[in-house]
């Protein structure tokens, strides 16, 4: 099967060339761009590795692939540190007229969106694509199968590094330059991995759209996901756990003590760091799932609903008024209908079973032009209020000051406010 990504593992050191089977937040490094072009819709690609290594390679690739719909095309040079004729012939019989050579070292949250983005658009006969920065030349290169042939008669006398193969596709070519898009780099030595992971968990951090999250639960949860990772901890393990601390929580809250509901609040903010812990995890190791989106919504939802629950016994037990049963259940009905709404639009309109996507997908997409400005104006400050990590962060300053009751009201009244909002939202754009 023909391929537009070729991976190859650098042989320019042997350092470089052990850290390509390196592990990098759980999975080695010259399978990560394999796996992240993979996610995006790519099913085959080659990959050019010594043949003193097949062995180590395949057992990777069996380990961590698995049952993953890619097709592997490996070619494998004689000589450790350089590639013959032959073998760039071989590479020609496996490429599509315009195909992209990735070092496997390279390491970049942005390369599958960069190169995707390029890769439908034809590379002429005499044209080349490649990064600009000249630290990254060869990282990644776009290439014509002309440039391949010309690079093959030239290797006909004595074989080339790869440096050399591919300053000899580079030579003579018209070169045009892509953008990275963000932070990259090209691991050379096992000192550079802790920099790499930094630079794989700093996207996820700053691509947060919330404060409260960006700035305070990713720095916690992030470290610990990374560990996670590297134990190749599955992210559905995390979610289930998560579960049984959201439910924890709603104890604590139900509890008749200021101490008791302090740790409820607590747990309850535990829950939303660890809530995110699972998602990294997915991210960092190509492991996301609609089964893991289904789950981890149903902990979001469990956690919610035992922490609403209990506040709305803590009322009881401290008033001794069933009007807290009343305002307990409008909590909970308008809280169960706005996820049924939810869930209602990414039945309807998507794949997904994230409640994210339908912020993405909807909410963000809707226009002034076919929606009145104070709706709008509504969704804004509402899907702050609904951010699980603002309001568990409210709960506990709250909870804090022994205050924690008022929000009990508060959130009733805002929760069938969104519900009329989203109802509306329905009714109007896709029902």
């Amino acid at each position: 099967m023909k391929s537009r990504f070729v991976v190859y593992i650098p042989t320019d050191t042997r350092e470089a060339t052990a850290v390509s089977f390196a592990k990098v937040a759980g999975i080695p490094l010259f399978l990560r761009p394999i796996l992240a072009l993979n996610q995006k819709g790519e099913k085959a690609f080659t990959v050019i590795a010594p043949l003193s290594h097949r062995r180590h390679l395949l057992k990777l690739w069996g380990k961590t692939v698995k049952n993953r719909d890619i097709h592997l095309n490996l070619i494998l040079t004689k000589d450790s540190h350089r590639i013959s004729a032959e073998e760039i012939k071989e590479i020609e019989g496996y490429c599509e007229q315009s195909t992209y050579l990735i070092n496997a070292n390279y390491l970049s949250p942005d390369m599958p969106k960069m190169l995707l983005s390029h890769s439908n658009a034809k590379i002429g006969l005499n044209e080349v694509k490649m990064l600009k920065p000249a630290t990254m030349r060869g990282a990644v290169l776009g290439f014509s199968l002309q440039s391949l042939d010309e690079a093959a008669v030239k290797a006909g006398g004595y074989p080339l590094t790869m440096q050399e193969f591919i300053d000899e596709m580079i030579a003579g070519n018209n070169q045009h330059f892509i953008s990275e898009g963000g932070e990259s780099i090209v691991v050379q030595r096992f000192a550079d991995i802790k920099m790499a992971e930094n630079i794989l968990t700093e996207h996820i951090r700053v691509n947060t759209q919330t404060f409260v999250a960006r700035e305070i639960n990713k720095r916690i949860s992030l470290p610990i996901s990374l560990m996670l990772s590297r134990m190749r901890v599955a992210p559905n393990s995390i979610t289930i756990i998560n579960i049984f601390i959201g439910l924890s929580a709603g104890i604590g809250a139900a509890g008749l003590t200021y101490k008791g509901v302090l740790i409820g609040a607590v747990l309850f903010q535990i829950a939303s760091i660890v809530d995110g812990c699972d998602g990294e995890v997915a991210k960092l190791t190509f492991r996301t799932s609609k089964f893991g989106q289904y789950i981890d919504s149903l902990s979001d939802n469990l956690s919610l609903a035992a922490f609403l629950t209990g506040m709305m016994i803590h009322q009881y037990r401290v008033t001794g008024s069933y009007v807290s049963f009343v305002f307990g259940g409008l909590l909970i009905v308008g809280a169960l209908l706005i996820i049924l709404l939810m869930i209602d639009y990414l039945k309807k309109r998507t794949d997904s079973a994230s409640f994210v996507t339908y912020d993405k997908e909807f909410l963000q997409k809707l226009s002034p032009r076919n929606t009145p400005r104070f709706v709008l104006c509504l969704i804004k400050y509402f899907k702050i209020f609904f951010k699980k990590d603002f309001f568990s962060l409210t709960f506990l300053i709250t909870a804090v000051f022994g205050i924690l009751h008022w929000w009990f009201y508060c959130i009733s009244i805002c929760v069938w406010a969104g519900v009329f909002v989203l109802a509306y939202l329905r009714e109007k754009h896709y029902k």
